[in-house]
């Protein structure tokens, strides 16, 4: 079902977590990466050389598939791949959980817009809080696995995994607001848009 364009899932997402950090989370099917000032006003403008090419990241059903600047054949990205800006800046992209096509992207040798941020997430279903490495954002501070999922337009918490497509929604999982606090002990989760300054 489409969406209007200001509705979640359709725009970027900036995700709080107290004692864990922040995340940048974008939920459409591609995402373009380049520097701060670029006149190509990329989705994603990280502070690097600003003469550095513009990427381009799309999702294909459950694969990625990056486009360099100039580059008509993309490369397939798989998990512990380098998507290089230049050979000092770079995220290393990641799949872990491979029941999950959401990815996240580490930076290395870049900055991104906010301090806060220590990661990029494309999430176009769910996202994934817990213990272990199979989780995209990792805590300690979790015994369990927390789901956050994009659905019609909304963020909706539950606790555990929860398959796609599961009905109805609301018995399972509740609706976030945007820029309220939302306690999930022992954490604070806070969601709100986000929009690039390039």
């Amino acid at each position: 079902m489409a969406h209007a364009p200001d509705q979640p899932d359709q725009q970027a997402l900036l995700l709080q977590i107290n004692e864990v950090g922040g995340f940048l989370v974008f939920t459409g099917p591609s995402i373009t990466i380049g520097p701060v000032g670029s006149p190509s006003r990329p989705d994603l403008a990280v502070l690097v050389d600003p003469s550095l090419p513009v990427l381009k990241v799309c999702r294909c059903q459950d694969d990625y598939l990056a486009y360099g600047q100039g580059q008509s054949t993309p490369i397939l990205l798989s998990n512990g791949q380098k998507l290089a800006l230049s050979q000092k800046a770079f995220f290393w992209f990641g799949l872990p959980n491979s029941a999950s096509c959401t990815a996240v992207l580490t930076p290395v040798g870049l900055r991104l817009p906010r301090c806060d941020v220590q990661a990029v997430i494309l999430a176009p279903r769910e996202i994934l809080i817990g213990p272990t490495k199979g989780h995209h954002i990792r805590t300690t501070h979790l015994d369990r696995t927390l789901t956050l999922l994009i659905r019609d337009g909304m963020i909706w918490a539950a606790e555990g995994p929860i398959p796609f497509g599961s009905s109805p929604l609301t018995e399972r999982a509740t609706p976030l607001a945007m820029d309220q606090p939302v306690q999930v002990p022992p954490l604070v989760l806070v969601i709100s848009h986000w929009k690039p300054e390039v």
